[in-house]
């Protein structure tokens, strides 16, 4: 389902992939400069939290030094940004017309109200800066001449943050695969050119976030909704890290065995080239007789060929001793 602009006469909608479209922010300070901007009266009684699940705004609506494209991918708002371009009068043009969002009237008072509470902030913005900028420099004046602790250092508010966000993305990737859930949700060809179909991994993403995950939230409050959270390449390199630990447990069972042997399986087409499944079975600490999956080979008709890379393969890149 779409998600419409909640500014006043627009009409766009977040199929559009080439328009970038965001959540109202969960920060009540900044979400109320938000409603208050759109002048939206039917908006003022809703909690943060209903707006930002509910309700979107387009990119059309903030300054370009507001907007961040940190990749082909991801389009972010600045943490600051408030929407400040509006269409406020197109709907006099045609006073008979049904209007889904009601433009709210200011009176005078509360356009003096408004003018005299952006002075403020701006002002106490510029005291805030002088006083982080005063802080730092004494913090570099103190630090300079104390030696650097060899040990290793805690990790850091965003090394943390970090963290715990590569945490629920691999969870969802884990869960995705014992679901047997592809990631991508539909086919190239079946989508029409120039809409945005989010894939299965951003559809559960989305879930995580719209459930108050405050971690995937605060990395994501800020990022369009019609643009990729995590795109084809990451969730690439997330699969091959999860395969590399998932053969690497495997063989350090096969390891502590002792005694193992080497099985393959008949040839399948992987992307228009061949490949060997290889398998290993063994006997585990529990005395199980088990047989697991451990990997694809490029298949070569040359027997002594496909031999010397099966036997590279094994011994060097997976460390088993053939011996």
């Amino acid at each position: 389902m779409p998600n419409f602009c909640a500014a006043p006469n627009c009409t766009r909608k977040s199929t559009q992939s080439d328009l970038a479209f965001f959540r109202f922010p969960r920060d009540p300070a900044r979400c109320q400069k938000w409603v208050e901007n759109c002048r939206r009266a039917d908006l003022e009684d809703k909690t943060p939290d209903q707006l930002n699940k509910h309700y979107r705004l387009c990119a059309k609506h903030f300054e370009t030094s507001m907007i961040c494209r940190t990749s082909p991918y991801r389009t972010v708002l600045r943490d600051n940004a408030i929407p400040t371009i509006f269409d406020l009068t197109s709907h006099l043009n045609n006073p008979h017309s049904r209007h889904r969002k009601r433009i709210k009237e200011l009176s005078e008072d509360e356009i003096r109200t408004l003018k005299q509470k952006k002075i403020d902030e701006t002002s106490e913005q510029e005291q805030k800066h002088k006083e982080i900028n005063n802080t730092n420099a004494q913090n570099s004046n103190t630090e300079g001449g104390e030696e650097q602790d060899e040990d290793i250092l805690p990790l850091t508010l965003e090394e943390k943050e970090n963290k715990e966000y590569l945490k629920s993305l691999f969870e969802i990737l884990i869960l995705m695969g014992k679901q047997n859930i592809p990631l991508d949700g539909h086919e190239a060809d079946e989508i029409p050119e120039g809409l945005f179909t989010p894939d299965n991994f951003q559809a559960l993403l989305e879930c995580r976030i719209n459930s108050g995950e405050e971690v995937l939230r605060k990395r994501f409050e800020t990022t369009a909704v019609n643009t990729l959270f995590c795109s084809k390449a990451q969730q690439k390199q997330m699969l091959e890290i999860c395969e590399s630990c998932i053969r690497e447990e495997t063989l350090r069972e096969v390891r502590d065995s002792h005694f193992f042997s080497i099985i393959t399986d008949d040839v399948v087409d992987i992307a228009g080239e061949e490949h060997l499944p290889v398998l290993v079975r063994f006997v585990d600490e529990a005395h199980n007789l088990r047989e697991e999956f451990v990997g694809f080979l490029p298949y070569e008709a040359d027997a002594e060929i496909l031999a010397m890379k099966f036997h590279t393969t094994i011994t060097e890149k997976w460390g088993l001793n053939m011996e």
